[in-house]
């Protein structure tokens, strides 16, 4: 089974016929005192962040969603966090129970990104 990243990014498996679709660099609020810096994966099944290994061994934790479990991929005006990514607009994808923010370059051209393959593959 092919794995998803790169050599410097944690390592993740795809699921069975599952590909990537778009990438994007991306720092991802693990908390208000933390950002995790890594990268943003589309695949045709599911959103995924893996932080770079640097983070990824100090306590940065992988996210993926399946395209069903999303109900909103937005923006969230900067404020609030100061280490989590607070000083920019970010990049919210809400869940069921939480949104989860990324600070990430061409917001606005990631955010149409993500509605488009969000709304083909739910």
């Amino acid at each position: 089974m092919a794995n998803i990243g790169g050599w410097w990014l944690a390592k993740f498996k795809a699921w069975p016929g599952e590909y990537v679709e778009l990438s994007f660099l991306a720092n991802r609020t693990q908390s208000s005192n933390r950002a995790v810096g890594g990268k943003l994966f589309v695949t045709n099944q599911r959103i995924i962040f893996l932080p770079h290994l640097c983070d990824f061994f100090s306590g940065g934790t992988i996210f993926q969603a399946s395209f069903a479990e999303i109900t909103e991929i937005s923006r969230l005006p900067a404020g609030g966090d100061l280490f989590g990514g607070g000083l920019r607009d970010r990049l919210k994808i809400g869940l069921a129970t939480h949104a989860e923010l990324f600070v990430v370059n061409k917001l606005d051209y990631v955010i149409e990104a993500l509605n488009q393959r969000w709304q083909d593959h739910a």
